[in-house]
């Protein structure tokens, strides 16, 4: 193997990596993580992708990426069936959505509304990870701060939704 195949293998192996740790848990996304499971320093690491929030958002639009591609063997009645789907397959997107991903919402936003007949806003994608996570808390028992501070906004969602006249179907 000549030294630019083996860079490419390294770069890889460190991006599959990631990609794993994203799908666990997107807070599990460090350059400390990626070199524990690699067994590497961290310094190549930064060689390869100029910061870990830089390949956070790689990984995270290539995870929607491969949604998109699978999701076109499903069949779905609407754009907010669709948007479930993807935040169950990959819980990590519903706690990037939460942490204010802007760039992971609008990409997700966009893949959505391309492969369904009907559209979805940013709002309502909101909403649906608010919702999916109170789902998840209740049945984990979450802490009580989390929940409540979770409903407030999914309240304030939901007021600004219905004050702006915006649908979901």
């Amino acid at each position: 193997m000549n030294r630019k195949d083996q860079k490419n293998n390294t770069r890889q192996i460190f991006f599959d990596t990631a990609v794993s740790l994203f799908i666990q848990d997107p807070h599990k996304l460090t350059a400390r993580n990626i070199a524990k499971e690699t067994h590497r320093s961290t310094q190549p690491i930064y060689s390869y992708y100029k910061s870990i929030s830089r390949l956070h958002q790689l990984v995270a639009r290539h995870t929607v990426n491969e949604l998109t591609n699978l999701s076109y063997t499903y069949e779905f009645k609407s754009s907010i069936d669709l948007a479930i789907w993807y935040l169950n397959q990959c819980p990590s997107l519903t706690t990037d959505i939460l942490d204010n991903n802007i760039d992971l919402l609008e990409h997700l936003t966009s893949s959505i509304n391309q492969a369904s007949s009907d559209s979805i806003t940013k709002g309502h994608l909101i909403m649906l990870a608010e919702t999916q996570y109170l789902y998840w808390a209740l049945n984990k028992h979450d802490s009580t701060v989390a929940l409540t501070l979770t409903i407030s906004n999914l309240c304030q969602n939901l007021k600004h939704s219905v004050s702006s006249n915006e649908t979901f179907l």
